[in-house]
């Protein structure tokens, strides 16, 4: 015999099935997952579960890019005198404190020669107040109080005695009460030595107002006259600056009429802070006749209005025309 084992034969033919064996017991090991089966139909919606505890906060995003630079407001700026043409940027105003002058807006880089006085004309006094009611009586002071006014001129006295004659001129007395009129005495000679001048008389009754006339041409301006007496205290000025302040503008048609009035007003909701005029020359007026241009009245003709008029004189043949503005802002 070989002590080699020789090559392995052909497999046999499968043998028969042989009897089912008994059932083994259950294994503790579990087998290997099946295959996932077709997905089922979706089950009814649950209810909602409890709210779950806040999560713990992100940690910060990175910053954002830089926006766009805005757009410039507008502004209202201030100096002692008109604006030069560096100050402020187009859309502002200025204000001129010594002259209590408003320019503006600035456009193109550009002040406006035209300018709106803020100061309007001394307004007409008040009536007087009543009479307050009787106060209580003060205690006497220990300070002499000042001199009272002098006390009306008694009754004349008798006539004294004559004196003698002075020697030594006495004051002039007080004027007389003038006698009534006596006859008219011949006339005299002509005087060859003025006389001293009369006493002046009495003021007349003031006449009735005559009618309104026509404008006249401006004259030289006359020397300065003395100053008015000191007029009310006026109602307390609104508070400045005054922020959403418009300029409203009208403009008279261009023509060579010899009148022309114009009226702007603020629109609803707005209240009137000031306004002004101005008169355009236009096409063939010479700088000689512009100076025939006169503006008549300028001067707030309601609570949110203001009224201009301008006249043409002599030798204007061209045409012109009237700007009126008016500052607005709002009511509230």
């Amino acid at each position: 015999d070989s002590t080699v084992p020789g090559p392995p034969g052909a497999a046999g033919a499968p043998g028969n099935d042989g009897a089912q064996g008994l059932a083994g017991q259950d294994s503790t090991v579990p087998g290997p997952a099946g295959a996932t089966g077709a997905q089922g139909t979706a089950g009814a919606q649950g209810a909602a579960g409890p709210q779950g505890a806040t999560g713990v906060a992100g940690a910060q995003g990175l910053q954002g890019a830089q926006g766009l630079a805005g757009v410039n407001g507008r502004a209202v700026l201030n100096g002692a005198a008109a604006p030069t043409s560096g100050a402020g940027a187009d859309n502002d105003f200025w204000i001129d404190t010594s002259t209590k002058r408003l320019y503006g807006p600035k456009v193109s880089g550009t002040w406006p020669p035209t300018f709106v006085d803020l100061i309007g004309a001394q307004g007409v006094a008040g009536n007087d107040g009543q009479d307050g009611a009787q106060g209580q009586d003060g205690q006497d002071s220990t300070v002499p109080g000042p001199p009272g006014a002098a006390g009306a001129p008694g009754n004349d006295g008798t006539q004294g005695l004559a004196g003698q004659d002075s020697t030594v001129p006495g004051p002039p007395g007080a004027a007389g009460v003038p006698g009534n009129d006596g006859a008219q005495g011949p006339a005299g000679q002509d005087s060859t030595v003025p006389g001293p001048p009369g006493a002046a008389g009495a003021a007349g009754a003031q006449g009735l107002q005559g009618s309104q006339g026509l404008p006249g041409l401006q004259g030289i301006q006359g020397p300065q006259g003395l100053p008015g007496i000191q007029g009310n205290q006026g109602s307390q000025g609104v508070d400045g600056l005054i922020s959403g302040v418009t300029r409203r503008t009208s403009t008279s048609a261009t023509d060579s009429n010899s009148t022309k009035t114009v009226v702007i007003e603020c629109v609803s909701g707005e209240i009137m802070l000031s306004g002004g005029a101005e008169v355009v020359p236009g096409t063939g007026v010479s700088s000689n006749q512009a100076r025939n241009l006169a503006l008549r009245a300028s001067f707030p003709s309601s609570d949110f209005g203001w009224t201009a008029t301008a006249v043409e004189g002599d030798n204007v043949s061209g045409s012109w025309s009237l700007n009126v503005y008016a500052l607005c802002a709002p009511a509230s």
